[in-house]
């Protein structure tokens, strides 16, 4: 039986993502299909499955994408799907470890991927913000009020996204201190 639950995760939540979708696995519920906001669930044992996420540096159509998404599968990984340049597969426990980056150094690799991305979505939140600010202050226009202050909230969430992905980044950096 399939169930559809709606959740909203941000780009640099992606450990807690994977891990939610994890335990859901472990309660029998893995994941078979997944969109922006939404999560369709299948019923299997309980803990058969691992789940992992992954934001590729390409479209999935790009042909780079397509021999990564081909090797992951060779593995035994089942491909569930895409969206936008995220992909996510799952692998039957039984068949081994799961694991996307094999050290971490890829794994340090991964998470400054998101560093641009995070900085674009500040500069794109001030771009839309700062402008309503202005207009609202010089002629006193409350939806343009409105739009600001929204964008004012939106900016300080995306910096605190940005701040989780450089806090993440720089434990990993000092992880890999420790074994140097």
């Amino acid at each position: 039986m399939r169930e559809r639950v709606r959740k909203i995760y941000m780009a640099w939540e992606f450990e807690e993502e994977e891990a939610w979708l994890n335990e859901m696995a472990e309660k029998g519920k893995t994941l078979a299909a997944y969109g922006i906001g939404w999560y369709d669930f299948e019923d299997t044992q309980p803990g058969e499955y691992t789940v992992r996420m992954e934001m590729l540096p390409h479209w999935p159509s790009h042909p780079e994408s397509q021999q990564y998404i081909r090797f992951v599968e060779e593995t035994g990984a089942e491909h569930i799907g895409n969206m936008k340049n995220w992909v996510c597969f799952r692998k039957k426990r039984a068949d081994g470890a799961f694991d996307l980056f094999s050290d971490r150094e890829s794994r340090l690799k991964y998470v400054k991927r998101f560093i641009p991305l995070m900085i674009f979505c500040c500069v794109m939140m001030l771009v839309a913000f700062v402008p309503n600010l202005y207009v609202a202050v010089k002629y006193g226009l409350w939806p343009n009020a409105l739009v600001a202050v929204l964008g004012c909230w939106l900016e300080v969430y995306f910096v605190k996204g940005l701040i989780s992905v450089i806090r993440k980044k720089e434990k990993l950096e000092n992880d890999g201190s420790l074994y140097e």
